[in-house]
């Protein structure tokens, strides 16, 4: 996986032209904007979680040991504090115990479960586990792996249950179902990181939202269409 930022900073460096097309985002922050950078989440000296601002909501938790969603919504997982580490294993930092010093922002990281093995065990009732499954929040106090896929031409998530398919069509849209269980809609651009603004529109354009909700890059070439402000990088990558 390579990020948009990375690229950018390879071409920054002036020796390289990047290939914008073959980045990958990053659904940890996505779309969140500034106020997610400079906020984050309070820790008191016992390393309790004493406060998760509003924007922060969809990549960190307050209550430790909850089940939820992770920041990509593909596992199931419990909050629990990540230690800050020197660790080069991600994996193993996030699997880590909790110690009493130099704490991060509480994250679902324990226990993760993935909605695509298609081997886990099914725990409630109506579940999916396979390549298309991704966790979804309900009423029903566990997240639950269920079929949902991102629509590109209208920038909505298509969940599926029970035999039938809903549209999230914004961050935080509840979804109510026959069975009276209701679904809470993740948020978007985490979810679907490539479909908001692709490539971070290159560093060549704005990522604009309309009046619709919908994100689009305005490119700072005008002769530029392509939807990540691609240029003659994006047509080269085609034709090969």
């Amino acid at each position: 996986m390579i990020s948009p930022l990375t690229l950018a900073l390879l071409e920054d460096s002036s020796w390289y032209i990047a290939n914008y097309t073959i980045s990958t985002e990053v659904p940890f922050g996505r779309g969140a904007g500034c106020q997610f950078a400079h906020g984050g989440c309070a820790i008191d000296g016992d390393g309790a979680v004493q406060d998760v601002s509003s924007h922060a909501k969809a990549f960190h938790c307050a209550e430790i040991g909850e089940i939820g969603c992770d920041v990509s919504h593909s596992f199931k997982a419990r909050c629990d504090l990540v230690h800050h580490s020197a660790k080069t294993d991600l994996f193993a930092a996030l699997s880590s115990p909790s110690s009493s010093h130099n704490y991060v922002c509480s994250m679902y990281a324990r226990g993760a479960i993935n909605c695509a093995d298609e081997g886990a065990m099914r725990a409630l009732p109506g579940e999916v586990y396979g390549k298309s499954s991704k966790c979804f929040l309900t009423d029903q106090g566990e997240p639950m792996c269920l079929q949902g896929t991102c629509n590109e031409v209208t920038q909505s998530i298509d969940v599926h249950y029970d035999g039938e398919m809903f549209t999230c069509q914004r961050d935080g849209q509840i979804i109510d179902t026959r069975k009276r269980l209701r679904i809470e809609c993740p948020k978007i651009a985490a979810f679907c990181p490539s479909m908001i603004c692709p490539s971070n529109c290159s560093g060549r354009g704005v990522c604009d939202e309309d009046r619709d909700g919908k994100y689009t890059c305005i490119c700072d070439d005008p002769f530029d269409e392509s939807p990540g402000c691609w240029g003659q990088t994006g047509l080269w990558s085609d034709e090969l």
